[in-house]
Formats: C-alpha cells, structure tokens, sequence
C-alpha cells in the first residue's frame, strides 16, 4: 500500500522558485509595454501647446 501524504506536504508546490521567475517576467513585460506606450504617445502628441491644439 502507498502512503499517504500529509496535509501540508500535499499543499506544498515542487522545490525552486518558479513563481518568483514568473512574477519578474511579467513585472517586465508590464514595464516594457509601459514604456513603449509612453513613446508612442509622445511620438503622436501635439507640437502645439496652446489651448487650440487640445481641442
């Protein structure tokens, strides 16, 4: 017969850090994408500071 696991040994996930890798993944991806809408709404904001401009 095989033995069953305890509660919190069955609870626990694998050894390492993989979820850590998938938050420093994503926490990039987020600031890649982040910056590259920066650019682009500056590349397509108005020269034109007047009040004009805005409407």
């Amino acid at each position: 017969m095989t033995e069953e696991p305890s509660g919190q040994d069955s609870r626990q996930g694998k050894p390492g850090k993989p979820v850590l890798y998938a938050l420093i993944a994503s926490f990039g991806l987020a600031l890649v994408s982040f910056v590259a809408l920066l650019t682009w709404q500056g590349a397509n904001a108005p020269t034109d500071v007047s009040q004009t401009a805005s409407r």
